[in-house]
């Protein structure tokens, strides 16, 4: 997603550190809510699209983690720090 890439400029420094780790930046929660709108994972009103979650990552997304999903609001980028409260122990 090239576009998410250059709309929330995005740097390789950003992905290194998220690789290594590290604290997300702010940039990188932006080009993940931007990758979730444009593959309609994430709705306009910022709910998610619990099915599409469940068609994609059925095998990895119990009932709990659907419903958690479900009660989400995400409004600002940093808002998908939530999602971490939702998302089972790999």
């Amino acid at each position: 997603m090239e576009h998410c890439f250059q709309q929330v400029n995005l740097t390789v420094e950003d992905a290194k550190r998220a690789a290594e780790g590290k604290p997300l930046s702010r940039e990188l929660f932006c080009y993940f809510r931007c990758l979730f709108e444009s593959v309609d994972f994430l709705k306009d009103d910022g709910k998610f699209n619990t099915e599409k979650a469940k068609g994609l990552f059925g095998d990895f997304l119990d009932d709990k983690a659907l419903q958690c999903l479900k009660s989400l609001t995400i409004s600002t980028c940093e808002d998908l720090n939530k999602l971490d409260d939702c998302l089972p122990d790999p």
